[in-house]
């Protein structure tokens, strides 16, 4: 099977972009807007919260998917769980006097967001699953758009604060989760005396959330520490060049989802995964071409005169970092599939040790050199992964013709 097959490209593939191109327009049209209105300080804390509930918008299919399919009610205690962790830690932090970019009704509206989230997260993860590409990609689309549009009309004609600015986020996301509540219900109507659940798909639960929770802390760790390590510009900028790339990662998971069922059949499981390391090194690429153009594309999106060109040397070693995250992928990927859980939670618990390391180790003049130091951990371990695991490294090779 080539990456290149017609049906996966057009079937499959393509229509779990259209998301992002909505992504696209917002980051390159409403973003700035929305940065500038804002100002440095209000931004940080609209930026501190939506690293907090960053896990509400990921649907990947190995988690949430496993999850919602096999123990929704439980899911939805466990994001209850981690969010008000959250906010236990956070008020723990500023006795002990970290200075976080938050104030506590932002904090309570991050946890409305964040369960909205999840919910939404649900729903997108079944279509998904279905193989209903089109129709989740244009809802996430339709959404994405009502959200940062309420949000943008609060702000600029009401109040230019990270409350209201979170405030219109939160009342988008209660409107998706209540359009695609029913919509489930109608396409899906619960059966009187549903089958419960499997008990080897119980038995992957735990699992399945510990990997879970590990990749989100490990994707949000930077975002957390340098929110209270740093100024309030500082940590913006920061946010916002990461946007992008945040954005940019998440183009991998419409392929995972599409290759996911031929990786769980043993007669596709090496085709599979030869398509996936490709399509990896083919969003890989782009990243290795606009690392060195970093500061031109800033200064088109952002203007001549913004500050956070200053940012752009930082911009380029991330994207470095990110181009070895991307081609990483597939290797943890594999070992979930393989279902080598002590193996996955191992790898990700030592990016979590070595970035941790990195930020312990910085001075107050040197968090940004941490953190671009800690990017690059994903993908040290992924090569790491991959040069221990022999059965994985064929299927970097194509495949062998007889005769």
């Amino acid at each position: 099977m080539s990456l290149l097959d017609r049906r996966l490209l057009v079937h499959e593939i393509l229509p779990g972009y259209g998301y992002y191109l909505a992504v696209l327009a917002w980051m390159l049209v409403i973003l700035p807007w929305q940065v500038h209105t804002l100002g440095d300080r209000q931004w940080a804390v609209v930026a501190f919260c939506l690293s907090l509930r960053a896990a509400g918008e990921h649907s990947d299919p190995g988690h949430i998917g496993r999850l919602y399919l096999h123990s929704h009610v439980t899911g939805r205690r466990w994001a209850l769980v981690l969010a008000l962790g959250l906010m236990i830690g956070l008020a723990i932090g500023t006795k002990m006097g970290l200075a976080a970019p938050m104030t506590w009704p932002s904090l309570i509206l991050m946890l409305a967001l964040f369960l909205f989230q999840i919910q939404n997260a649900f729903a997108l993860a079944i279509w998904n699953g279905r193989g209903q590409q089109r129709l989740a990609s244009g809802r996430s689309a339709i959404f994405l758009m009502v959200r940062h549009g309420f949000a943008s009309v609060f702000i600029g004609f009401g109040s230019a604060t990270a409350e209201t600015f979170l405030l219109g986020l939160v009342m988008g996301a209660a409107i998706e989760w209540q359009v695609n509540r029913r919509a489930l219900l109608r396409q899906y109507p619960p059966q009187p005396n549903p089958d419960p659940p499997s008990q080897t798909a119980m038995a992957l639960l735990p699992w399945s959330l510990a990997s879970a929770a590990l990749a989100l802390l490990g994707s949000q760790l930077d975002r957390l520490w340098l929110g209270v390590q740093t100024d309030a510009a500082s940590f913006g900028a920061y946010v916002l060049i990461g946007t992008p790339l945040a954005a940019y990662l998440s183009l991998q998971l419409p392929i995972q989802r599409a290759l996911m069922p031929r990786l769980s059949r043993v007669e596709t499981r090496q085709s599979a995964m030869r398509a996936l390391w490709q399509a990896h090194f083919l969003l890989m690429l782009p990243c290795l071409v606009a690392a060195p153009l970093s500061a031109e594309l800033l200064a088109i999106w952002l203007r001549d005169q913004s500050p956070v060109l200053g940012y752009a040397p930082i911009l380029s070693q991330l994207l470095l970092a990110l181009a070895t995250t991307i081609l990483a992928g597939p290797a943890f990927l594999w070992l979930m599939q393989h279902q080598r859980w002590s193996q996955l939670l191992a790898a990700q618990s030592l990016i979590l040790l070595l970035q941790c390391v990195w930020f312990a180790g910085a001075s107050p003049d040197g968090q940004m050199t941490a953190a671009v130091k800690a990017a690059f951990m994903p993908g040290l371990v992924g090569l790491l992964v991959l040069i221990m695991n022999p059965d994985l490294r064929p299927t970097l090779l194509p495949a062998r013709k007889d005769g």
